[in-house]
């Protein structure tokens, strides 16, 4: 329009002019300059026109494009806002109220400091001056902000500058709660802890039943060696100091102090050693169970129910199942008979051990007493160390009660060496 006003002009004035043609003696212009300086008028009004095209068509461009902003952020999932320079929250995305329960009014005009944990806020401080610093490149933080319920939530921030983009004209900041992502973390974390403490005692109790193993079996072999010789040799001297008695009186003094001393070392010596380290287990599993079952003969009424091919192919190789196996199998079939004879003397036990798929075999030791309402009771040392020596072997032990009808105590044992991460192999009771 503003165009064609000056064209209508233009065009009444070289109307005018060639009606009433110009002399020297009416202006100081001749007709040819005017001529000129119209057509520089017309090709200026035209650039002038062509800029205002095109800043319309830019204007049109940019509203278009905040259009399409202003549609994005009213429809993110996570909450965008835009603040000043000195982080004053000029607009805030109607999401907010999805992330952290406040209306978009509630902030817009306030600083976004203000909404920061007192201990993050040196954190946002100095984010919000390094942003600044590095145009259009995005910095993430986290940072942790107040719910409308009055919880902090953790947020993860994405600042980016876009003070010089006429779009934004501020610090475009994304923010997406990951509170929940965080407290995933932090039990995920924690119970790792839990696992490594975890498997930290299990090594701790392994290493103990280990040593204490070590001890016992080095005390057996004093007593069974050093201690039991020299007995044996005192009894020779007693027998020869009784053939050179010059007495009866003294001979028979002699003869009692040789037999004393022949019964501590039967009754006192010998099963000591036995049961500090039973040297039976060097015949196999089948024999040192048979013999820990006759050791209880006296006072418990004891089946034993053995797995055939085990006991064929220990008479071949009584070494079949690792030294370790066959010890830990043993210490769990001593306690489970220990406490049987202490709790249910009048009852029938039965020992049963059978081959599992996989390589493992189990140990069942079950009597038909009183039995016990485990949920009340506390696991005492007896139940812990059958637990120890079950998993010292690469197994586990469980133990079964219920009031009036018995007790059964169960071992899952492998039949080969012990891992060295018992975990990693899947046991038949699990």
């Amino acid at each position: 329009m503003l165009f064609a006003s000056y064209s209508c002009i233009l065009m009444f004035t070289i109307h005018d002019i060639h009606r009433s043609p110009i002399t020297m003696k009416d202006t100081k212009k001749t007709k040819s300059q005017l001529l000129e300086e119209i057509a520089s008028l017309q090709q200026r009004l035209a650039e002038i026109e062509a800029a205002a095209s095109q800043r319309k068509q830019t204007e049109k461009a940019l509203r278009r494009k905040g259009e399409q902003l202003q549609v994005l952020i009213e429809n993110s999932l996570d909450d965008v806002a835009i603040l000043n320079s000195d982080g004053t929250v000029r607009y805030q995305s109607p999401s907010m109220g999805r992330v952290l329960g406040y209306e978009p009014a509630d902030q817009t005009g306030s600083n976004a400091f203000d909404y920061i944990h007192p201990e993050d806020r040196q954190t946002a401080e100095q984010a919000l001056e390094q942003v600044k610093e590095n145009p259009g490149v995005p910095l993430h933080v986290e940072l942790r902000a107040p719910h409308s319920d009055g919880s902090w939530h953790t947020l993860e921030v994405i600042l980016r500058n876009l003070l010089d983009d006429p779009t934004a004209s501020g610090i475009l900041a994304n923010f997406r709660d990951i509170t929940e992502r965080k407290l995933a973390e932090g039990a995920k974390i924690r119970h790792a802890a839990a696992l490594a403490r975890a498997e930290e005692l299990q090594r701790s109790r392994q290493r103990i039943v280990t040593v204490q193993e070590s001890l016992r079996r080095d005390i057996a072999q004093q007593l069974h060696g050093t201690v039991q010789n020299r007995l044996i040799i005192l009894l020779h001297k007693l027998t020869e100091l009784e053939q050179k008695a010059p007495t009866d009186e003294m001979t028979q003094e002699l003869r009692d102090m040789s037999r004393k001393l022949r019964e501590v070392m039967e009754d006192h010596v010998r099963p000591i050693s036995h049961r500090l380290y039973p040297s039976i287990l060097r015949r196999g599993l089948i024999a040192s169970l048979q013999s820990i079952g006759d050791q209880f003969e006296a006072t418990l009424e004891i089946e034993v129910n053995f797995d055939e091919s085990i006991r064929d192919q220990e008479r071949i190789d009584p070494k079949l199942i690792p030294e370790q196996v066959r010890l830990s199998a043993y210490r769990i079939a001593e306690e489970a008979l220990t406490n049987a004879a202490k709790y249910a003397r009048k009852s029938k036990i039965t020992i049963e051990m059978k081959t599992l798929p996989g390589g493992w075999f189990s140990l069942s030791i079950k009597d038909s007493g009183p039995g016990l309402d485990l949920t009340k009771t506390a696991s005492g040392m007896g139940t812990l160390m059958m637990q120890d020596y079950a998993e010292m072997a690469g197994g586990d032990c469980v133990i079964r009660s219920t009031p009036g009808k018995g007790t059964e105590v169960m071992a899952t044992l492998p039949l080969a060496e012990p891992l060295a991460k018992p975990q990693a192999r899947t046991k038949p009771s699990e």
